[in-house]
């Protein structure tokens, strides 16, 4: 028999260690005025009142009290379940950033032209020059033979250079998304130039 030097109970079964209702550790000996507690392994409910039946002893059923680790506390608990979840977030959160993201490699480049001999560049008014969308040709202003600022494309690759009807004195011209078409401000009106047949209209 086996005793609680705290709480002053007694317990038949040997085989403990601690004490079940504080946890303190259990010594040899009992305690004559506290009734005993059995507790039996491997003894049926019924076998373990016969037992005590027969010793003339009587046993009281005590709640069992469920605890958590000191770090596990009711204090603690939310704390440790929110810094899991914010873990979870911040791991799932760079895993989607670092595996939806796709490096792409990127160089500058530097383009200098010069127009060919029979064109030149008008220095009493601003001239443009814009590349376009895929980076193979380029639209441009300068003067030809005849004095008229109009507007040229050349392929970056070629020099070969083509001059855009209705073109004259365009002023802003820009590449369309598809770099299908130019549009240029001219004389209050914006007209649309195709690049394919080197036509311009008005829109």
């Amino acid at each position: 028999m086996k005793r609680c030097p705290e709480c002053r109970k007694d317990y038949i079964d040997d085989s403990l260690l601690y004490c079940l209702d504080d946890g303190t550790p259990l010594v040899q000996g009992s305690v004559s005025d506290e009734p005993a507690t059995a507790i039996f392994s491997g003894v049926s409910g019924d076998d373990a009142t016969k037992v005590l039946n027969a010793e003339g002893t009587s046993s009281e059923a005590k709640p069992i009290t469920l605890s958590f680790p000191a770090f596990l506390s009711w204090r603690t608990l939310p704390w440790v379940v929110a810094g899991i979840f914010g873990l979870a977030a911040i791991f799932f959160g760079w895993s989607y950033l670092s595996g939806g993201r796709t490096s792409v490699g990127t160089a500058a480049v530097r383009l200098s032209f010069e127009p060919s001999s029979e064109l030149s560049f008008n220095d009493s008014q601003p001239d443009w020059a814009v590349i376009s969308p895929d980076g193979e040709k380029i639209l441009f202003s300068a003067s030809g033979a005849d004095g008229k600022n109009v507007l040229f494309v050349r392929e970056i690759n070629s020099s070969e250079v083509k001059p855009l009807p209705g073109s004259s004195e365009a002023v802003e011209p820009f590449w369309s998304p598809d770099g299908k078409s130019v549009a240029f401000g001219s004389s209050g009106k914006l007209p649309l130039g195709s690049r394919r047949r080197q036509s311009a209209g008005a829109l």
